[in-house]
């Protein structure tokens, strides 16, 4: 039996829909969080009308947000292990695959900032280590390093 095809709207009425993001290039392409499968995951959908497509498989690791590179190619997104309240950062396809931990040190917690995107794969981020302390920095996308 073929499951039928609902829209967005229908979705977004049924689940718990978080976190919404356009692509920058394409606004036919929206991504979000949603707890379909018990925990948050990102999914893509194509509007109007196409079924969502799961591009993140979380089981240990619970996501908090991501956003989008602004060229659109790249999702990065904060996720725990198991709740432990150290956020680390991630990248991956916007067309989904494997995610890429980019952050470096697991007792520290990361957070992009809002509208930190610098191009050339550079982010600021700030970073703190149990609570203590906040350190700025600009953070390089493909290799992690923190400046």
């Amino acid at each position: 039996m073929v499951s039928p095809k609902y829209d967005y709207r229908q979705f977004a009425r049924t689940r718990n829909v978080a976190n919404v993001v356009f692509h920058p290039q394409d606004s036919s392409k929206v991504y979000y969080m949603t707890d379909t499968r018990g925990r948050m995951d990102i999914w893509m959908q194509t509007l109007p009308e196409s079924n969502p497509k799961q591009l993140t498989f979380s089981k240990e690791w619970y996501l908090m947000g991501f956003g989008l590179s602004e060229d659109g190619e790249h999702i990065i997104f904060l996720a725990q292990y198991q709740g432990n309240e150290r956020a680390q950062m991630f990248i991956m396809p916007s067309t989904g695959g494997i995610p890429k931990r980019i952050s470096k040190n697991k007792e520290k917690r990361y957070f992009p900032t809002t509208g930190g995107e610098l191009g050339d794969n550079k982010l600021l981020v700030t970073t703190d280590e149990a609570g203590q302390t906040m350190d700025v920095g600009i953070m390089d996308l493909t290799t992690g390093d923190i400046e």
